[in-house]
């Protein structure tokens, strides 16, 4: 996993109610972003798709869904945020990043690609959105990639070890199954809440690795945590058996 001793912060450079805001998501526009053609995609943010493909995303099953776009990426929220003058403007693109289990590549090839884009949109402030755990550390590297070249960011996700593993600036912790980072399916109130908790860490955060932690509850009870990945005998034999049909696939696909 990424880990860094020091991480870079940049301040607002205007009240929130002026910036130019965007969004970095882990899921992708279709199925063929997938696989061995994963590649960076720069969507437009004004008309964004009904929903993104999340099917290549290890995020909770067992738990949730991701049928609700809102859930991972907060353009509601974040047109909401400007119609009642808490953020400024919409940046003209939003991105979906490739979540590469390769540092150098995100760090390399993906990063660069979206912070030149971002700067030459005049974008103040980026919400990135993981999905599953590698996506945490995909969008931690392009965090700090943002940061460093004077863009504010702000990290909306459930993986809370692997972000301050990595070190990042703004980080909103959302104890949520993976998949649904920015609020419960369908629950307005609750996706309301998590962006509202997001937009306060960027106009408060004095420091880098600055947390806020969501006190919503998905459940009474932590049942669901439980579940994921859980490995019993009474799922043993399936388990192993889709494992040996994903690794044929792999190697089917590397040739």
């Amino acid at each position: 996993w990424a880990h860094h001793l020091q991480t870079p912060f940049s301040h607002l450079k205007k009240p929130l109610k002026n910036l130019r805001a965007t969004i970095v998501t882990t899921a992708m526009p279709d199925k063929s972003y997938q696989g061995k053609y994963r590649r960076l995609a720069q969507l437009n943010l004004s008309e964004p798709p009904i929903s993104l493909f999340t099917g290549g995303l290890f995020w909770d099953r067992w738990a949730t869904h991701t049928d609700d776009r809102e859930t991972y990426l907060p353009i509601k929220q974040l047109n909401q945020a400007i119609s009642q003058g808490y953020l400024g403007s919409l940046a003209d693109f939003f991105y979906c990043v490739p979540t590469m289990y390769s540092i150098s590549q995100t760090k390399e090839k993906d990063a660069p690609a979206v912070v030149e884009s971002c700067l030459n949109n005049n974008v103040d402030v980026a919400f990135l959105v993981p999905l599953w755990p590698v996506c945490h550390q995909t969008v931690s590297l392009i965090a700090r990639e943002l940061e460093t070249a004077g863009i504010a960011t702000v990290i909306i996700g459930s993986a809370i070890d692997i972000v301050e593993h990595c070190g990042v600036p703004r980080f909103v912790f959302t104890d949520f199954p993976l998949g649904n980072p920015c609020g419960k399916p369908f629950d307005q109130k609750s996706q309301d809440h998590i962006f509202k908790l997001a937009m306060k860490l960027l106009e408060t955060a004095e420091t880098s690795k600055s947390v806020i932690k969501n006190e919503l509850l998905w459940s009474k009870d932590s049942a669901w945590k439980d579940k994921f990945m859980y490995v019993g005998k009474e799922n043993r034999t399936q388990l192993r058996r889709e494992g040996d049909k994903r690794r044929l696939q792999q190697k089917r696909a590397k040739k």
